[in-house]
């Protein structure tokens, strides 16, 4: 269960949403990498504190990213687990920001803690120095700018390329869509900083809509991928509270298929708290309206806004059914894991509809390698689907 006060996200529900995924996948992933000791260095490109709203600013990425690193290092510990050597690394470019972010750490039991005064990509090469240090090093960096600049392909691909690491990057959807059509010569550059080259804009003038933003999202999760070696770079959707809109994209980028699945049920779980705080939103907007005016007399966009996260998921769940069905047809026999990996590439997307996309599709398939109770397949337990009809839909 979260620790994290929501009462302190009032006005920021969308934050709320982000520190919860970074707050829940971090605590996986140290207790994976963490039970046979070795360093965990944690690494936050844009550290702020922003818009805090808690004394001891524990509603900010980096005291969040500190509490779980020295509550997971003390269950394993308390496990039988060798220590885990943990060191945190903050990087700030304000230097009032910076000064208070070091003074808040002074008195509090963290684990060892860097802050450096600066922007993030003129500290590429300390954070690759930092990723690499201690006894068995593995990396998490999380890179949250308040815009959609300082974060350069080219600048922070020796980051994304360091040995056994992953990557989580806050990419402003909304910011980023409203300049595609911009023509200052400014504006382009940002495109070219953030894309590794100036080529790939041109193609998103033509789409509109959810269209333009799924290409937008997938160029940038396939360019990260390329430039940082990794195995898979997925993006997340964190919707704007208030309507119908995608307020930035969370992607990810892991070498495990493993990361891949951890990453897609934490997502699952974060869709229904959005669903829930949108939901609750609109009972408190629909509260201040005139009395009398109720339910049934709300705004059509009020309306709307209470499926949008059912709607986006079914989006997307036809897009990986499709590629289940080319799998499927392709090959007679598919392990159910490179099914899951490969519908799980889409947003929205888990293991489990994965499983549920494959059992509707009844008798035109079959599981093989189930054993005793087992009805449908499941995730490493060479789990094979033969494939009976190729007339599948």
């Amino acid at each position: 269960m979260s620790k994290i006060d929501p009462k302190l996200y009032v006005d920021r529900e969308q934050t709320l949403v982000k520190h919860v995924v970074l707050e829940s996948y971090l605590e996986k992933l140290v207790y994976k990498v963490g039970r046979r000791g070795g360093t965990l260095n944690y690494i936050d490109g844009f550290a702020g504190p922003w818009q805090s709203k808690g004394q001891a600013l524990q509603d900010t990425s980096p005291h969040i990213a500190a509490r779980v690193l020295r509550s997971v290092r003390e269950k394993l510990i308390q496990d039988g687990c060798p220590a885990l050597d943990v060191r945190t690394l903050f990087i700030e470019s304000d230097e009032e920001r910076s000064r208070l972010l070091r003074d808040s750490f002074v008195c509090t039991e963290v684990p060892q803690v860097t802050v450096l005064c600066g922007a993030f990509e003129d500290h590429i090469e300390e954070a690759v120095a930092f990723s690499k240090a201690g006894q068995r090093p593995f990396h998490f960096s999380f890179i949250d700018p308040c815009g959609w600049t300082g974060l350069g392909l080219k600048a922070i691909t020796p980051l994304l390329r360091a040995a056994r690491g992953e990557v989580l990057v806050n990419f402003m959807t909304n910011q980023i869509n409203r300049f595609i059509e911009d023509d200052q010569p400014k504006i382009a550059g940002q495109f070219e900083d953030l894309y590794g080259d100036p080529t790939f804009r041109k193609s998103l003038i033509a789409l509109t809509g959810l269209d333009r933003q799924d290409r937008m999202v997938d160029e940038y999760c396939a360019r990260v991928r390329q430039a940082g070696g990794f195995a898979h770079v997925v993006s997340s959707i964190v919707l704007n509270p208030h309507d119908n809109r995608v307020h930035f994209h969370l992607v990810y980028g892991t070498r495990h298929d493993e990361g891949l699945r951890t990453f897609r049920d934490i997502e699952r779980s974060a869709l229904g708290l959005q669903s829930k705080l949108r939901t609750a939103l609109q009972h408190e907007e629909r509260k201040r309206n005139e009395p009398g005016q109720g339910f049934l007399f709300a705004q059509p966009q009020e309306l709307l806004a209470i499926p949008h996260v059912e709607t986006l998921h079914e989006r997307y769940l036809t897009r990986a059914r499709r590629r289940l069905i080319e799998l499927l047809v392709a090959r007679d026999a598919n392990r159910f894991d490179d099914l899951a990996v490969a519908s799980m590439q889409y947003q929205t997307v888990s293991e489990k509809d994965t499983r549920d996309i494959l059992m509707s599709m009844g008798k035109q398939i079959a599981i093989e390698g189930l054993e005793g109770k087992q009805r449908t397949p499941q995730w490493n337990k060479s789990h094979v689907v033969r494939t009976i009809s190729k007339d599948l839909r």
